[in-house]
């Protein structure tokens, strides 16, 4: 589906830049564009994961490139936090595929405690615990929620330039 997504947005930017007047330079913006996005996710991610290390920094964290593991005594009792560079008002309406996703891993018995972090914004600045009726009748024992982060920008952008401290 991402391929086929991708595949569209290419067509879509294709039209729009062969009409303009400098076509190589609107090419090269879109192509930067879309560069700098996928390396904020990848910044985002660092910046995530440098905060949890500094702040459990007696426990085994380690980073598995889409989530962040901070192991427990048992698989059980770890706990898996996907950070997600996304812009969220709504977010049960803008991370339902991710909301499900969880669930569904949940309800496979593969993770019981999951976090989803996205960056914080005026509207939206606590946490918010996912309940599911499917789980509740499962009878299984879970912690999902969606945890804003707040973010230093200026950060970021160094880590995007591969600044980051090791």
């Amino acid at each position: 589906m991402g391929e086929t997504r991708g595949v569209l947005e290419t067509i879509r930017y294709r039209a729009i830049i062969e009409g303009m007047k400098n076509p190589e330079r609107a090419r090269a913006m879109v192509q930067m564009r879309a560069f700098q996005e996928l390396s904020m996710q990848e910044a985002f991610s660092k910046y995530v994961f440098e905060r949890i290390k500094t702040r459990n920094s007696s426990r085994l964290i380690t980073f598995h490139g889409r989530y962040i593991l901070i192991h427990g005594a048992n698989l059980e009792d770890s706990l898996f936090v996907y950070p997600l560079w996304k812009s969220v008002n709504e977010p049960l309406e803008q991370l339902s595929s991710e909301i499900r996703a969880a669930v569904g891993d949940i309800a496979k018995g593969e993770k019981s405690n999951i976090y989803i972090t996205y960056p914080k914004t005026r509207h939206l600045a606590k946490h918010i615990t996912i309940k599911s009726t499917a789980l509740e009748k499962m009878k299984k024992s879970y912690c999902l929620k969606l945890v804003p982060y707040a973010c230093d920008l200026g950060r970021l952008l160094n880590m995007n330039k591969g600044e980051a401290r090791q």
